[in-house]
Order: C-alpha cells, then structure tokens, then sequence
C-alpha cells in the first residue's frame, strides 16, 4: 500500500508507517450499540452510562408527550377513531380465526376515519408511527444489560470488539483512602495556585515546597573565589 509524504517526518517516517499496517487498519465497532443510542463511547464509567440512559429516557418520554397531545386532540375530533384502531388491533389478535368480513369492514371504517384525521392533522399517521417507534425505544432502554457491571461486561463480550475498548479501574490501589495523602495534594495544589497569582507562599518543611534556589550560599572551598568576596585578613597584611 502507497503511503503519502509527510512533509515533516521525511522519508524516514513514510518507512516507519509502511512498517506499521494496523495504523492503517483501526478496530473496527458495530454499527449500532446501545452505546450509540445513548450518545456515549464505549469506554464511558457506570456512572456515565446511568446518567446517559436517564437523560435519554427523559428526552424520549418528553417527545412522547408531545406528540401525543396533537393525536389527542385529533381523536377528539373525530369521533370513533381510537375505537377503530382498537378493534381492528383486536381483530388481527385472533389469527387464523379471525373473521375475515368483520375484518375487512373494520379496515374499511378505518381507513375513512384515517382520510378525515389526516384532513384536520397532515402529520396524523406521521406522528402515531413516531410515538409506536418511541415506545419501543423506551421498552428497550429499560431492558438495556448496562445497569450493573456484571451484565455490562457479558454485554460487551457478545458484542465485540467492545470488551477491547473498556479501561481498567486503576482507582482499587487505594492511594487515596489516606486522608494525609490527600490533605497533602490537596495542600500542594494550593500552594501552587498562590504561587503563580500572589507570590511567595509560606511552607512548613521542605517536604511541600519544589524551589530550593534561595537556598544556596556561595562557600569559597566549594564554590571557588568569585572575586566579590573580601580577601582574607592573612593576604591584606602582606600587601602593605
């Protein structure tokens, strides 16, 4: 496979990546998850999925609302049509032994109660479609397996490559559960804060601060003869 050059990585580059195929051929997800209806990433916490599936529960619900109340207010004004819906529904439950005539002039009755709710309503047959497909979602949200970590990963796993894609829980170390600790970073971010907005901050110990730079005295045996220092008394007297 050709590889384009990069102007900035030369050719050495176009070999390392015509070494490296997978770059090329990233892992490739399902279609359609239930992570893609909720609107997240595959890797998102428990937390996050919980917060997604009620936010999207929510949002369906509140669509569901409206557009019940402008079917409402069609079969309010045309008489019968629920009760037509219902029966011809009713008619279909039975099967095989349904009674075909009753069946037909129950569609035939609907199909005339239809015309005339579409006359008042154009989006009529539009919006029920809507609200059967939204019922259906929120039936299916319910019965989602991402409630709890043990269904999310047997969901995961007969759905790969998700399983791949999840992180591990570094939390479980614990480093945390010491209240010292975290009263110490938490002291430690702090101080830098006031550091860059005010100035000098006071430290206790060492332990809490990073700059040390004041720190240090010039030592003539260490450091050497800077040539600002005084000479010695010893080397006064033998120049006069």
């Amino acid at each position: 496979m050709a590889h384009r050059a990069d102007r900035t990585g030369g050719g050495r580059r176009e070999a390392w990546r015509s070494r490296e195929p997978l770059f090329d051929y990233p892992i490739t997800l399902p279609r359609r998850t239930a992570y893609h209806e909720l609107e997240i990433e595959p890797d998102a916490s428990d937390e996050e999925v919980r917060w997604a599936k009620k936010a999207h529960s929510k949002r369906l619900k509140g669509e569901q609302q409206e557009l019940e109340e402008k079917l409402q207010a069609v079969y309010g004004r045309v008489e019968g049509l629920r009760e037509a819906y219902r029966t011809v529904q009713d008619l279909h439950g039975q099967g095989a032994e349904v009674d075909e005539s009753r069946l037909r002039e129950a569609q035939r009755r609907l199909r005339d109660l239809e015309r005339e709710a579409q006359r008042i309503d154009p989006e009529f047959r539009k919006n029920r479609d809507r609200v059967a497909d939204l019922m259906n979602s929120i039936e299916r949200l319910n019965s989602m397996a991402l409630d709890s970590p043990e269904k999310r990963r047997e969901y995961d796993r007969s759905n790969p490559p998700l399983a791949l894609l999840r992180l591990d829980d570094c939390a479980q170390l614990g480093f945390l559960d010491d209240a010292r600790t975290t009263l110490f970073l938490l002291r430690k971010e702090v101080a830098a804060f006031l550091a860059r907005k005010v100035g000098d901050v006071f430290h206790p110990s060492d332990l809490t601060r990073e700059d040390f730079s004041h720190d240090f005295t010039a030592n003539r045996i260490l450091d050497g003869s800077t040539g600002d220092e005084p000479a010695p008394r010893a080397a006064r007297v033998l120049r006069h």
